[in-house]
């Protein structure tokens, strides 16, 4: 998985139990990010890739239990080309 520096992308987390039934989460999902100078995360699973390429860990857990997910930050690609007077 890749996001580009400075945007933001939602994550959603859900717990399954052993027959791959979703579960309910209360309370809800702890958020974390291994690496913060690259990335956060908010309480709503909302990371927000910073100014620095790099891989992160994201992080959701519940309990005792923990689902992790490997977020690769690179450069955006060009969006647009300005031209101006030199």
């Amino acid at each position: 998985m890749s996001v580009a520096v400075g945007s933001v992308t939602k994550f959603a987390a859900v717990e399954k139990d052993v027959f791959g039934n979703v579960l309910t989460v209360s309370p809800a999902f702890v958020w974390a990010v291994d690496n913060p100078a690259l990335a956060s995360v908010d309480a709503e699973g909302n990371l927000t890739a910073l100014d620095a390429v790099g891989l992160v860990r994201l992080t959701a857990a519940a309990g005792n239990l923990v689902g992790e997910l490997n977020v690769e930050i690179v450069e955006g690609a060009p969006a647009s080309i300005v031209i101006a007077p030199a």
